[in-house]
């Protein structure tokens, strides 16, 4: 740490302990407890099990759950909020609750996919279910009618498809930077 301290002085960087976390990454199970003591400045720096950087919770197990756990809170939160748009006897119309779950609920299930597109299908399945919800809160199909007609009637194609679809994007973004890029030469390689 103190290396680190001397090179951020050297470039005139100051960093605010009070706001520095720690956190600790490991596939071990018998060290899920550890908690490192790391200090910076003479304070020691609090530490975290789920961290958040950058709207994106890193938990210690490496396994993604945590995010995409706290994606489907939020999510199903703002299905409230498209409920009571609908309503059962007044409402708004099919297009406009389209419109509505594409602003406010997708952007939530699809935030970090380069990251979360490798997780456990079961988690995955989480984001997919949030999207039928709001798929038959759109068009006030029954549970008992099947995935694929509900999701049809909408034109709203499954969230597997959208993921492979913007990993290939971003895929093909990366690659067409040129040899300067560290990640663009790594793929030319």
């Amino acid at each position: 740490m103190e290396e680190a301290h001397s090179s951020t002085e050297m470039h005139k960087l100051i960093f605010n302990a009070s706001k520095s976390l720690t956190t600790f990454f490991s596939t071990n199970r018998h060290l899920f407890n550890y908690q490192p003591k790391i200090s910076m400045n003479g304070i020691q720096l609090c530490y975290v099990k789920n961290a958040k950087y950058l709207g994106y919770t890193l938990d210690q197990e490496i396994t993604i759950n945590k995010h995409i756990e706290g994606q489907v809170i939020k999510a199903r939160k703002r299905l409230i909020v498209l409920k009571f748009i609908s309503g059962r006897d007044w409402g708004a119309e099919a297009s406009t609750l389209r419109t509505t779950f594409i602003s406010l609920i997708t952007p939530m299930l699809e935030f970090g996919i380069p990251i979360y597109s490798c997780a456990s299908d079961t988690n995955l399945n989480k984001l997919e279910r949030v999207q039928l919800c709001a798929a038959r809160i759109i068009t006030g199909l029954r549970y008992s009618c099947q995935i694929d007609i509900v999701l049809f009637e909408r034109n709203l194609p499954f969230l597997s498809q959208r993921r492979l679809h913007s990993l290939k994007r971003y895929f093909n973004n990366l690659y067409s930077y040129n040899e300067q890029h560290r990640t663009s030469a790594y793929l030319h390689a």
